[in-house]
């Protein structure tokens, strides 16, 4: 199989304060001091940096390894040194021993990784939820990095706490599963995964150059994470070279011992590892899987060049109507111009017409003042009107009073002329009778 980049886990610290029940701390506490009575608890700096610099350039370094890498005070001075180094960076945290203060010193890291394992309602992880402890939980849980939380997923011993249910995002990614660490848990629990296999074997971590491995306190390379008994030791970091060491008769007998299922290795009963039998099933099945792509696929190609076929056509028709819609623009551009020289004309007739009713009410006013004069005077002349109308009442009432006056002479007349008539009769009489 081809090789795998290296990995490095970090157990910075020897023993857990945290003690899971499904974490074989006390079996791994023994074998240190039985094999290793004088040999260093905690990973001092210096030594990790002494590490660090012998490491080829594309490690990445964990921090989990065998323990809670908070525990020791100079995990967060570690973190950034193999960060300003330029190793990838992975966190896996129970977060004890962390603080606050320690979270935003390396807030800023693009972490590959950063795995929260979190506490159970069944208790099977020993954390407690204090307030200092869901303060900082709450901080973690907020924080981001170009956009995403920085969180990449949780980890935990069976179901999550109650006390958790409002801190944790609904859609988190929580891995729930329970493994036997390669046999060296011993349970009766059905839901963890146990598993001895024969044949020949490979491991989907490490490939065949065990190259995920971990290192403890003291310089010792275990062969990887599962290796709690510390069965398989590769050598020491601290006296030796990544590459004296991945050729050291250690690696040689793993390598071997994949193929011998006879062979007394960690490997036979971790869940990591899968037969060539498997492999050979995973690779028809990813070969079968393979050719019903292939199959969708040319029939997806089918699929699109129709669509192609479709969007081509559309696209031209697409033209067709950008083109008439260019048209009608333009000529919509057209009659805007023309509306607005109306409208300009408009403006200017409305001008001319503001001048015109200025012009018009000034002459109004001229007319108003002359109508008033005219007024003026009909109401004069009406007043001589009454006048003559009273003096020609006047000279009425004269003439019949003359025609009165006028009568009564001609008929005075008229009774003198009698009268006298009469008495000229009358005289005539006498005087003829005298004859």
């Amino acid at each position: 199989m081809s090789a795998l980049t290296p990995r490095l886990e970090i157990t910075t610290k020897i023993g857990c304060s945290i003690n899971c029940r499904y974490c074989p701390q006390n079996l791994f506490i023994k074998r240190y001091i039985e094999l290793y009575p004088t040999g260093d608890r905690e990973l001092s700096l210096d030594n990790f940096k002494l590490v660090v610099d012998k490491l080829p350039n594309d490690t990445r370094i964990d921090f989990s390894g065998m323990s809670e890498p908070w525990l020791n005070p100079y995990c967060t001075d570690m973190i950034l040194y193999a960060y300003e180094k330029g190793f990838r960076i992975t966190v896996y945290t129970t977060l004890a021993g962390m603080t606050e203060a320690d979270f935003l010193r390396i807030a800023d890291i693009p972490f590959e990784l950063f795995v929260l394992h979190i506490p159970d309602k069944n208790g099977n992880s020993n954390i407690i939820l204090s307030d200092e402890y869901t303060n900082l939980l709450t901080t973690i849980v907020n924080t981001e990095k170009d956009g995403k939380n920085i969180i990449t997923q949780y980890s935990c011993h069976g179901d999550v706490h109650p006390g958790l249910n409002k801190i944790i995002p609904e859609n988190s990614l929580i891995s729930t599963g329970l493994i036997d660490r390669a046999g060296n848990i011993k349970t009766d629990n059905d839901s963890i995964i146990t598993k001895h296999i024969n044949n020949e074997i490979v491991c989907i971590q490490c490939s065949d150059n065990f190259f995920h491995n971990v290192l403890l306190p003291n310089g010792t390379l275990l062969v990887c994470c599962m290796d709690y008994g510390i069965k398989h030791v590769l050598g020491n970091l601290f006296t030796q070279g990544w590459d004296e060491i991945h050729n050291s008769p250690m690696i040689h007998e793993l390598r071997s011992g994949l193929k011998d299922e006879k062979s007394d290795i960690l490997c036979r009963d971790c869940s990591n590892a899968i037969t060539i039998t498997e492999i050979y099933d995973s690779y028809m099945r990813y070969y079968n899987w393979a050719k019903d792509l292939e199959k969708a696929t040319n029939n997806l190609k089918y699929t699109i060049s129709n669509y192609k076929d479709t969007i081509s056509k559309r696209e031209d028709t697409i033209v067709d109507l950008k083109n008439s819609v260019e048209k009608r623009d333009v000529t919509i551009s057209n009659y805007k111009n023309t509306i607005s020289r109306r409208d300009v004309t408009i403006v200017e007739l409305k001008h001319s017409v503001a001048k015109r009713d200025v012009t018009i009410a000034d002459k109004n006013k001229l007319i108003g003042e002359k109508i008033g004069g005219i007024v003026d005077r009909d109401k004069i002349i009406a007043d001589r009107d009454e006048i003559i109308a009273d003096n020609n009442k006047q000279i009425a009432q004269q003439r019949e009073l003359l025609k009165a006056q006028s009568d009564y002479i001609v008929k005075l007349q008229s009774t003198f002329i009698f009268r006298i008539l009469s008495f000229t009769k009358k005289i005539a009489k006498r005087i003829l009778g005298r004859r």
